[in-house]
Order: C-alpha cells, then structure tokens, then sequence
C-alpha cells in the first residue's frame, strides 16, 4: 500500500474516522451503557493515530 500512495497526495476524510471510532465505542462501552469506558478507548485511539503521524510523517510526507 505505501507503494501505491507514494509520492500521491492522499485524503483520509474525517467520517472514515468518525465510523471506525463510533463503532469502537459502542463496542466497549457495552451498547453506551459503560460511557465512560468508551471515551477511554476513543482518547487511546486519538493518541494511537497521533503517534502514527508524528511518527511517520516524514516516511509517508504528511503535511496536515
């Protein structure tokens, strides 16, 4: 996949990251019964995606 994107400018939009993030809390927070434990996964997960930009900007020539 890094083959195909290299040297293209590639858009990940947002809602792409709203879906997986909605179903993984749904998930974890046991159907919104447990919020809390949802917004604890969807915090890990902002600081997962962060580390890989931050990461992996230069590799992949991230600008935004």
């Amino acid at each position: 996949m890094v083959e195909a994107i290299r040297g293209k400018h590639v858009i990940i939009h947002s809602i792409c990251f709203h879906e997986l993030v909605y179903a993984a809390h749904k998930l974890e927070s046991d159907g919104k019964r447990d919020v809390e434990n949802g917004l604890k996964l969807v915090r890990g997960l902002i600081r997962a995606y962060s580390n890989v930009v931050d990461k992996h900007r230069h590799f992949f020539e991230i600008e935004n």
